[in-house]
Formats: C-alpha cells, sequence, structure tokens
C-alpha cells in the first residue's frame, strides 16, 4: 500500500509527497531526506520514519526541541496511522492527509470567556519605551529597556525589513521574524484593511485553524495591551475547551500592530511545546517586534498610496491632454460670424464641454454643456455627450429635434446621480437668425450694439433624466453687431477669497463694456476680471465660456 505525507514548510506553503523506499529523514542538514536550514528550532538530524513490515513508525533523532505526535511529544518510535500529525518545530506533516488549500488560515472569534479571568500578562507599548522629558518626566529616570539575545532579533528584524517589498511579501517576513524571535510554532497576523472598517482580515499564517478570544481580541485593539498566557491548562476553564485542547495550544501571546496613530491590527502566536512557555520578556519582545512592524507596514502602505497617487496624476494628466484635443482647435470660418470658446477645469479633468460644428447646409451649431459632478466621471460622460452630439450634427434637424434625441441617448448613458445642462444654438448665416434650444442649463445672454441685454430663455428640462420629454426652440433675429455668451455656472458662480460670488451683474457689465470688441478679446476681458476677482482663491467649479458676434453688414 503506498503513502503519502502532506507537508506544511516553515515558510506556511504546502506540499504532499510520496512515501517510498524504508526510510525517510527530516532536520537543518542537508543529509536529510527533507531539509530545512531555515528553519532553527530543528536540529540536523531531528526526525525519521521508517518502515518496520508493512507499518511505518516515527522516531525522534534526539532532537533538542523534541517532536510532537498528535501534540504529545514523543518519547519512543510510534507507529503512524491515516491522518496522524508529526511536528517538528516549525514543519508540519499530516500521515496520508489531504494537502490543504496553499496560503489558507481559518480564524475563529470564541464567544468565551473574558481576560479577566485569564492568568494573563499584560504589558503596553508605553510601559517599554522610554518617558521624554516633554512628558513632565526625567528621561535617565526611565532607561530604554535592555535584552541580550532578544537585541539580535531586533537588529535582524531591522535589517530584514528596510528593504521595500510588496505588502503581501512584508506581513509573511513579519510573521515569520515574529515566530523566530519568541520561538513560536504557530502565528497569524490579523489586519485591519480600512481604519473605518472594524473587520480583521488575515494578512499572513503559519497554521492552520486559530481559535481566538473575543475577549483577547478586544482587549488588544481597544486597550492597545499586549496579552500573554503562560500556561493555558493552568485555567481549568480553558482546559475544558474542546478547541484548546484539539490545537494542543499550551502558551500563547497577542500584541497590537500599533504606530503612534492608531492600531492596525494584531500578532498572535502559540506554541503547542509543552517545555516552551512565554515569558514576560518574549511578551515584552513581541510587543516591540509588533510596533517596528507596525511602522513599517505603514510606511509601506504611505509609499504604496504615494506611488499611486503619483501614477493616478500622471494618468489625468494624459485624460485631460486628451480632453483638451476634444475640444475645437478653431472657430469655422463663416463670413460675418466671429467666434471664440474657452474651458479651464477646477480639477485637472473636467465635465463642462463647449463645440463648434458647421452643419452640411452651412449653418453653423455652437453647443456648450455642463455634466453635474466633478473629475474623471464627469469628462467620461462629458465625452459621450460631445460624440453624440457631432453625430447629430451630421443631419437635417432642428434645435429642438436634436436636444430631444440627445435627451433619450443621454438618458441611456447617465448614472441615477448624473444629469447634464446643455445649450444649443444654430445660426443661419443665409437669413441671419439665431435658433436655440436651452436644457435646463444658464440662459445665454444676447447683447445688441446698442447695449440692449436679452435673456435667452426657454427649453425643457435637464438631460439624461426623463428620456421621454420634448424640447422646444426659439428663434431670434441675429443683427450686424449683436453678441451672443454662452456660460456655465463655473463664471457667475466663482468666489473670491471673502466668499463672494463674481455675479451675473459683473459679468454682463464686462459683456457691456467689450461689446464693440472681438470674441477673443470679449473672451479674453472677462478671464482678466476672473482672475483679478478671485485671486489666488482655487475655483471651485469648471469655467466654459463661448461668445458669437456677427461682425457683417445686413
Amino acid at each position: 500500500m503506498s503513502h503519502t505525507l502532506s507537508v506544511t514548510l516553515p515558510n506556511g506553503s504546502h506540499r504532499t509527497i510520496p512515501l517510498s523506499g524504508d526510510r525517510l529523514s527530516l532536520g537543518r542538514s542537508s543529509s536529510n531526506d527533507l531539509s530545512y536550514p531555515e528553519d532553527s528550532g530543528l536540529s540536523r538530524h531531528h526526525v525519521a520514519l521508517e518502515k518496520v513490515g508493512d507499518e511505518w513508525y516515527v522516531r525522534d533523532l534526539g532532537s533538542k526541541n523534541g517532536t510532537l505526535l498528535n501534540d504529545e511529544r514523543l518519547a519512543e518510535p510510534a507507529p503512524l496511522k491515516p491522518g496522524d500529525r508529526i511536528s517538528a518545530s516549525r514543519v508540519s506533516i499530516v500521515f496520508d492527509g489531504s494537502e490543504p488549500a496553499a496560503g489558507e488560515a481559518t480564524v475563529i472569534f470564541s464567544l468565551a470567556d473574558t481576560t479577566e479571568k485569564l492568568p494573563t500578562h499584560t504589558v503596553t507599548l508605553g510601559d517599554l519605551l522610554p518617558k521624554t522629558a516633554g512628558e513632565g518626566l526625567e528621561p535617565k529616570a526611565y532607561p530604554p529597556k535592555q535584552w541580550t539575545d532578544p537585541v539580535t532579533a531586533l537588529v535582524r528584524a531591522g535589517r530584514e525589513l528596510v528593504a521595500r517589498k510588496p505588502i503581501s511579501v512584508l506581513f509573511h517576513d513579519i510573521l515569520d521574524l515574529c515566530l523566530e524571535a519568541v520561538g513560536a510554532t504557530r502565528g497569524v497576523m490579523l489586519v485591519l484593511e480600512d481604519k473605518d472598517d472594524p473587520e480583521l482580515t488575515v494578512a499572513a499564517s503559519r497554521g492552520g485553524e486559530f481559535r481566538i478570544s473575543t475577549a483577547i481580541r478586544d482587549r488588544v485593539l481597544n486597550e492597545r495591551s499586549s496579552l500573554l498566557i503562560g500556561d493555558v491548562m493552568s485555567d481549568e476553564a480553558l482546559r475544558l475547551r474542546q478547541s484548546i485542547v484539539r490545537q494542543g495550544v499550551h502558551s500563547l501571546m497577542a500584541a497590537p500592530l500599533q504606530t503612534d496613530e492608531r492600531v492596525m491590527g494584531i500578532i498572535y502566536v502559540d506554541s503547542p511545546v509543552l517545555w516552551r512557555q512565554f515569558t514576560a520578556d518574549d511578551l515584552n519582545l513581541l510587543t516591540i517586534m509588533a510596533n517596528v512592524a507596525a511602522l513599517r507596514i505603514e510606511r509601506e502602505r504611505l509609499a504604496a498610496a504615494d506611488e499611486a497617487r503619483r501614477v493616478l496624476e500622471s494618468e489625468l494628466e494624459r485624460a485631460a491632454e486628451i480632453q483638451r484635443q476634444l475640444l475645437p482647435r478653431e472657430a469655422p470660418d463663416v463670413p460675418g460670424l466671429d467666434l471664440a470658446g474657452y474651458n479651464r477645469p477646477c480639477l485637472t479633468v473636467g465635465g463642462d464641454y463647449y463645440d463648434f460644428m458647421q452643419r452640411p447646409d452651412g449653418r453653423v451649431v455652437v453647443a456648450l454643456g455642463d455634466v453635474a459632478g466633478k473629475g474623471m466621471s464627469a469628462a467620461l460622460l462629458m465625452v459621450n455627450l460631445q460624440v453624440r452630439v457631432q453625430m447629430l450634427a451630421e443631419h437635417p434637424a432642428t434645435p429642438a429635434a436634436m436636444v430631444t434625441q440627445l435627451n433619450r441617448a443621454m438618458a441611456g448613458s447617465c448614472p441615477a446621480n448624473r444629469f447634464v445642462t446643455f445649450v444649443l444654438c444654430q445660426i443661419d448665416p443665409f437669413n441671419w437668425q439665431l435658433a436655440y434650444c436651452n436644457a435646463g442649463h444658464n440662459p445665454p445672454f444676447m447683447i445688441s450694439s446698442d447695449g440692449r441685454i436679452r435673456k435667452l430663455d426657454g427649453g425643457g428640462l435637464v438631460l439624461g433624466v426623463f428620456p421621454g420629454i420634448a424640447y422646444e426652440e426659439r428663434i431670434e433675429d441675429f443683427q450686424p453687431g449683436d453678441m451672443v455668451a454662452l456660460y456655465s455656472d463655473g463664471v457667475t458662480e466663482a468666489v473670491n477669497p471673502d466668499g463672494e460670488e463674481f455675479g451675473e451683474d459683473r459679468f454682463l457689465e464686462i459683456l457691456l463694456r467689450n461689446r464693440h470688441r472681438s470674441a477673443g478679446e470679449v473672451m479674453e476681458a472677462i478671464n482678466r476680471s476672473l482672475d483679478d476677482f478671485c485671486g489666488p482663491a482655487a475655483s471651485v467649479d469648471d469655467i466654459t465660456l463661448v461668445i458669437a458676434r456677427r461682425t457683417g453688414g445686413a
């Protein structure tokens, strides 16, 4: 009959090995069949499996730290049966056992006793770090804690953790360092992925199933205390718990992954080895190492966030360049018509849009839209709007018909929390009439050469909300010297450092004062006034303007 071994390695990975021949040995030495020199808890020749007749036996080879068979110390060779577990330091072997899923660990928080009933020793990071004069105490009265061998562990941790590495690799390295430093055989690192989310997730583990008291978890997280239960079996209530018995836990510790700002998780370690009982010094060391680890994790997270920010900024800059290329580079060359447009997003990319299009029959379409919201989502919806407007401009239709079709199309692509305000003007250079349709946007202003002001009202609701509505259009004569100004609310709602809005009155005053100048010069005058008014205050909304002037004779 053939047999297999399911081996859990010191790094937490798993492998299945067919058991062949008459003998298989394990230890740190390379002369073993299974050699793990990185596991300092193993002896050079630690344990062997030997075939006697038709049976396999496990025998400890006089190892320093001993071998466990089903969580009991192996004193003499013992026969193996399917499912038997052999533990040698951090290597675990199951005879004829199934291979667990790689990288998985089960953590169950048990609703049980409170920590007040447990034989615990506690310590906080503040107990271990020296006080400063700023806290009203003499520094010399609180010298730093000194360890002998543990100092080596801390130095090694500092060297191991100095290099940049992926956060997932960092978690496993930290757990391995902690296990080795305190001589634990099993452990798990639980982290809070989001400081606003109280749910702990497994970041790294060495072992299978962990059952952790909710009282221990809550005390570590809420009180920032490290806990030690030196001898689980000395407490009658714990001794009778089947989860403790099944796991063979003898001694355990838990420490907070703590920075000065917050607790980001827990490191939990335990030992089933009867002759390895954690001490107060072990708890002190684990507490300090957890603090070092937390600072390193925080640094890596900040570095990763900074890198993500740089990547996002680079992507946004590229998106902004694409968006700038989508706006018209120049206006159509139509005798008697002077056009100018301007867009300034308040963020890198924006949701405002303007366009000039000359239709096949020679009429000129001027469009301006404002997508509710800001940033990338608004910019994507703006591109959708622009493409649809340009497609509709290719076909003969009135402005009202164009906007009605545009609304039906946008209603199918606008999210529930988005809509678009939009205004479309069509200028006929043959009879010089201006037809316009407004979908919930700021009404354009028409300024005549003699200074009269008309607000071009009328139209319908915003785009993208009610697909079945129809829009109306209105027509105005476009006389020589008349000027039409289309604008987004970022113009009139711009604020100065005192919180005062630019307003319609200032906007109209600039239009009136510059009504005899070219469209480009009018645009420049408005922008100068906005800059002077707002000063260093950043824009809180996109600013978009279109000026259309009739320059020819009657």
